[in-house]
């Protein structure tokens, strides 16, 4: 479901674009301790107070995505919509949501728990010109002391971070 490669062709196709991977963190459902509603998916959202990212926001193309699978219209959840994951939590944590949508870190220090729904790969995605200008960057993703770092978060994978691949064209439309 998390394939950014369609995306990136329509934005850099011209500048032999690249996604350069940083990590995979895991989206769920973030939820009051002892998930009281008893979700274990999206399907069970409906009909609740649903705080989520704003329009635009990965994690709510991501959750309208999810809904839409399960025949859910994304307009008929309520439920506001914030900036930012700990915004996310905060509201479920101060019982303004029955459920939220976001990524694990930080959590367990808000008495929340977490149903998982997905890890999806977390990109940069950028043209064959600017690959120099993320040295830098490189440099930090192989740095031990980041991944224990992150990691210590809860919800990251640094397994493949800094790997650099090509995205290729679209051969789907071609006869």
């Amino acid at each position: 479901m998390c394939n950014n490669e369609a995306f990136v062709r329509a934005l850099l196709g011209r500048d032999e674009p690249r996604l350069l991977h940083l990590w995979r963190r895991e989206q769920g459902l973030i939820v009051p301790a002892g998930n009281p509603r008893g979700l274990a998916s999206v399907a069970g959202i409906s009909g609740l107070q649903v705080v989520r990212r704003e329009m635009g926001a990965g994690t709510r193309a991501l959750l309208d995505q999810l809904l839409l699978a399960v025949g859910i219209a994304p307009s008929a959840v309520a439920g506001p919509a914030l900036s930012s994951h700990m915004e996310i939590a905060f509201a479920v944590a101060l019982g303004m949501a029955d459920v939220g949508v976001g990524v694990r870190a930080g959590l367990a220090d808000l008495g929340l728990e977490f149903v998982p729904l997905l890890w999806e790969p977390y990109e940069i995605a950028l043209g064959r010109e600017a690959l120099g200008a993320v040295q830098p960057l490189l440099t930090a993703l192989r740095d031990p002391e980041l991944h224990q770092v992150v990691t210590a978060l809860g919800g990251y994978d640094l397994a493949h971070a800094g790997a650099v691949r090509p995205v290729g064209p679209d051969h789907a439309h071609e006869r």
